[in-house]
């Protein structure tokens, strides 16, 4: 059996969520992923992840990427003729409404009835690298899977 796997943030959709960097109960900035990756903390500071579980702002801000949406269209059009099993991987934890997270993809007409999604942003690891690879290595290790 086959395992495809997708990340969902920058692979799937172009997304707006941002993590602030608050300061006592003001934002001092918010950044993007890239941004994020080179962020160091002064004192007192610190990130907020919120908007990464806002399902609204996810829903209604979220732009598919043409080309890796419609490889994935084709992946879960075959999943069960080619015995593969089809998940996306995200950093991100649950979503503060899950029916209108998932209302994100049947918009797009993306069947996300078929697939399963990994919320790595639950595993609270220190980075999402490492939540990521958690996940992969627990499909990995049930041998079903090559």
């Amino acid at each position: 059996m086959r395992l495809i796997i997708f990340d969902l943030d920058e692979t799937l959709f172009r997304t707006k969520a941002k993590v602030l960097v608050v300061k006592g109960q003001t934002v001092i900035k918010r950044l993007k992923n890239q941004e994020y990756n080179k962020y160091k903390l002064a004192s007192g500071e610190q990130f907020d992840y919120g908007e990464f579980s806002d399902a609204k702002l996810f829903n209604q801000t979220s732009k598919p990427i043409s080309k890796t949406v419609k490889t994935l269209k084709a992946y879960l059009r075959n999943a069960r003729l080619s015995d593969s099993k089809v998940i996306i991987v995200t950093a991100r934890p649950d979503f503060d409404n899950k029916d209108l997270f998932l209302e994100t993809f049947r918009k797009f007409d993306i069947e996300v009835d078929k697939l399963y999604i990994e919320r790595a942003g639950n595993l609270e690891k220190k980075t999402a690298a490492e939540s990521k690879t958690i996940i992969f290595k627990r499909f990995l290790d049930t041998k079903k899977y090559h």
